[in-house]
Order: C-alpha cells, then structure tokens, then sequence
C-alpha cells in the first residue's frame, strides 16, 4: 500500500487484489494512504501464485495495458510469462534466495530485480541473476506519519502510563524475530520498566504465552496486531525501541530489512537492535545500541544504557532521524523508476509527463 502510494506520485497505478472486505475509503485509511491509486478486485483466485491465476491475472492486464507489472511471487512471474511473455515485468524479491534458483531465468527476464541490501544482492549474482537487472531497494518509511507527539501526547492518546519507562517492539511475533529473547531480557529490567510488545498473529501470541507459562504479573503488557496508521503513536511513545533478531535464522541475520526499523528511526526513539549483518546494512553505533544477538543479557544491557544516558541516547536518535531521510518509500520508488526508465522522475513538477515510456504500474 505505502509503495503504491509512493509510485503513485509519478505513474498510474493500479494494485489487483481478491477481494476487499472494506469500503475502499476505510482500506486506505487504516493503512493512512492517501487514495492515489486504484484497487481493483480480480474475484477469487483458486492458488493465487499457481498456474491458475496466471490467465486471470493476464485478462486485467490485457484490459489495463500497464507499462510495467509489479510483481513479489517468482512462481507467478514464470507462469505469467507463458500468457503474457510481451509485458515488463518488475519483480521485488522477497523470498530466501535459495528458493529462487529454480526461477533464475524467469526472473532474469524482468526489467528490474529489487532486492534488499548488498548481502541479498550478493547471492542473487551468484545464482545467476544478471547484474545489471539489480536494484537495492531497502524497506522504507512514510516521514509524514511522524508528526513527533511527545511522549505524554502519544501516551495519553493511547492511554499509557506517564510515569513508567517503556521499552517497544513492534511487528510480527516470529520465532526469528526475537521476541521471547526480549522476553528474558525484560526479568533483567528495573522494577518501573514495562516491555511492551505490539501485534502478532493470534497463533504465534498464544505460542509465546504457552511458552512462558503466561505474562500475568510479570513486567510485560501485550498488546494485539493494531491498524498500521496507529503504530507510529505507539512508537513515539516509547523511551525505547527494539529490533531484537536472532541469528539462527539466515532471513534474520542476512537478508531481512524490517519495517519497523525505519518506523523506529523515524519515530526519535533511541535503538536497541541485534548486531546482525542485515541489520548493520542500516544501523551502526553512531544511530544505534548495537548488542549481541540471542543473548538477553546483552539485551538487557542495551536497554539499559539506552535509558541511563540521555544525552548519549538523544545523539545516536538524532543521527538515525537524520540517515532514515533517504530510506523513504518516496526515494525508493523513484530509485525503481529510473532504473526501468530514466526519465521517468521529471525534476520540476515530480509528475510523469506525458512522453514518459512509463504511463502505469
């Protein structure tokens, strides 16, 4: 949604989706996009990344008759190409790269492979993926969900405690994403610090809870998923944010670009992440607590320095606010479209004229 709306700044764009379960106007409200673009149901779609959907896909294609196709699934990329071999294809590679190797010539033929750092980038060349279709395209961050609310604004919004220390996460609950690390990190806390942890899926909340013989009476408040456009409140309200990824994941460790990272810097929170080499793709001392990883106690030790420092604490958020302007959904979807096309980001009015090659996504 965040990059369709960036995208949409400069080309058309459309996004296919099954089905929506909302009025449009509340879609784009709970994720706070402005309604810049088209959402478009293709009706429901038996194995969407199958050999099925490929032909049902290509019939709004063929009445849409976009540019490009931008697309995350390598599988439906190979079986598109059997109905529609003449479109541009844009593929942003999500998946472990190991799971790509048997698509490496499907995917060869995009205009554009997104991938999202230099280790990703690494290991795509070396399973055969051209050089030269590579793009670096971080996750991003919409700046203007960051109004910096103080702390006592976010919290009373939220109806938060104002005297206690609060220590964030944000995001899934994935056993990679470190969560029940933070866990045993908070029994290492002080006694007026509370470990909040914001959204899960209902399986994975109830896994962490089983696993620690439930969170009742302990320094921990759990919170479930909330609605995108509400999160960044929740992170301005926080003393301190943290990315506490494991490293037994090669995902985590290598080729992850979390969300929450650059909500994180963009939000004026001190950082307390994992020192894991996907992760110092965009963090480093200067604009973060970096500590080791599956260690609570080096956790802990973060989190704590974090707090006790303030001044310490407000440098290292200063220069992640700084460095977090050129991880933008806006800067990255104009990375993309010069790549597929040069003159694509015209450098007046920031619109697509009306002789760019790029018409619509």
């Amino acid at each position: 949604m965040w990059m369709c709306e960036a995208l949409s700044r400069h080309v058309q764009v459309i996004l296919y989706v099954q089905k929506l379960y909302e009025p449009l106007n509340e879609v784009y409200r709970y994720y706070g996009v402005h309604p810049s673009f088209q959402i478009r149901e293709t009706g429901f779609l038996w194995k969407p990344r199958s050999f099925w959907a490929a032909p049902i896909i290509t019939h709004f294609c063929a009445a849409d008759r976009p540019s490009y196709v931008y697309l995350f699934e390598a599988r439906l990329l190979r079986y598109l190409r059997l109905f529609a071999p003449n479109l541009n294809y844009i593929y942003d590679a999500e998946a472990m790269p190991s799971t790509l190797v048997p698509y490496v010539r499907h995917i060869n033929s995009a205009k554009a492979v997104i991938c999202h750092n230099q280790l990703f980038e690494k290991d795509l060349i070396s399973m055969g993926i051209r050089p030269d279709k590579i793009v670096i395209g971080q996750m991003g961050v919409n700046l203007e969900h960051f109004s910096q609310l103080s702390k006592e604004a976010s919290r009373r919004q939220l109806n938060l405690s104002l005297t206690k220390k609060i220590v964030m996460y944000t995001g899934h609950f994935y056993e990679w994403k470190g969560v029940e690390v933070l866990i045993q990190a908070a029994s290492q806390l002080d006694a007026d610090t509370e470990v909040y942890l914001i959204g899960g899926k209902e399986a994975d909340i109830q896994r962490i809870i089983q696993s620690h013989g439930g969170l009742s009476g302990k320094n921990i408040k759990m919170i479930p998923f909330q609605p995108p456009a509400l999160v960044p409140t929740y992170q301005q309200a926080a003393d301190v944010l943290v990315v506490p990824n494991v490293s037994a994941s090669e995902d985590s460790s290598y080729y992850t670009s979390p969300l929450k990272l650059f909500q994180y810097m963009a939000a004026g929170r001190p950082i307390v992440a994992s020192d894991l080499p996907s992760l110092r793709t965009v963090l480093n001392r200067e604009n973060a607590y970096l500590v080791s990883p599956d260690d609570p106690h080096a956790l802990a030790q973060g989190i704590q320095a974090a707090l006790s420092d303030p001044l310490e604490a407000a440098r290292k958020t200063q220069r992640a606010q700084d460095e977090v302007k050129q991880y933008t959904w806006q800067k990255r979807a104009e990375r993309i479209l010069k790549f597929v096309s040069e003159d694509i980001v015209t450098s007046n009015s920031g619109r697509a004229s009306e002789a760019s090659p790029v018409s619509h996504l």
